[in-house]
């Protein structure tokens, strides 16, 4: 039987939107992608599609934008959240991820926590996802696919506690530019929070910047980039996590 999917997700750097393709891949459907990084899309999913949300993890929360994307977002049908995370933890994000789609009309049927390169550092969960993350996001969708057309809608239990944990305070961790940058703007149109200006776009409004790195990964003077002090200290904190490989886990 062919269905409809809606892919929705905030993705700066590309990492999260691949693993909505794997998930994708798993599914006889005809998909439709919404990525919701840059702007709040007026979609209305309709009862008989599959919605699949995918968000990043910072510090174990969603991006602090997350709430106004998905504010002009409707549905009535089944939904299945997903997060991505850079191999330490997702902490209380995809129980986040799941109220805020429920609170937008949907029942969240299934959900999953996929591991991808971290962006700061990039050594851990360096190639994440790669070919056994693909296995696995196929055989969740296979799984996802046989409660959608069974029309089992039944609320699923995710990882997480509620009050949230606080958010983090990524100031330190905002991009600046150096003398390489040539004012082109790529960065000034590309951040999702609007942290950049575009007459001034070595500078950073650290109040606004949620250190999702996207001007960074899409800067091609290679200007962009985190300060060495706090560079230095974030990597001496993360690499750690280099060590031990975390597997996706699944909710249905």
């Amino acid at each position: 039987m062919r269905y409809k999917t809606d892919l929705i997700y905030f993705s700066p750097t590309g990492r999260t939107e691949k693993v909505m393709r794997m998930i994708a891949s798993g599914l006889r459907s005809d998909t439709v992608s919404h990525n919701i990084t840059g702007n709040n899309a007026k979609i209305a999913v309709d009862a008989e599609t599959l919605a699949v949300f995918g968000a990043p993890v910072y510090s174990g929360r969603l991006p602090p934008i997350m709430p106004r994307r998905l504010e002009t977002i409707t549905g009535n049908g089944a939904a299945v959240v997903t997060v991505v995370y850079g191999n330490r933890a997702y902490d209380d994000a995809l129980l986040e991820l799941k109220d805020l789609v429920a609170s937008r009309g949907f029942k969240v049927l299934a959900g999953a926590a996929f591991v991808a390169e971290h962006n700061i550092v990039t050594e851990v969960a360096s190639g994440r996802p790669d070919r056994h993350d693909e296995k696995n996001a196929v055989d969740f969708a296979q799984k996802v696919e046989i409660k959608f057309l069974g029309k089992d809608f039944g609320d699923v239990d995710v990882k997480g506690n509620n009050p949230y944990r606080p958010y983090s305070d990524h100031s330190v961790l905002a991009p600046e530019g150096s003398s390489k940058c040539d004012t082109c703007g790529v960065c000034s149109r590309i951040c999702p929070v609007a942290a950049i200006n575009a007459k001034t776009p070595k500078k950073t409004d650290k109040t606004k910047c949620i250190s999702c790195l996207s001007c960074v990964y899409k800067c091609h003077t290679g200007s962009r980039h985190i300060g060495g002090i706090a560079n230095f200290f974030a990597r001496r904190k993360l690499r750690k996590l280099t060590t031990t490989r975390r597997e996706p886990e699944f909710f249905l």
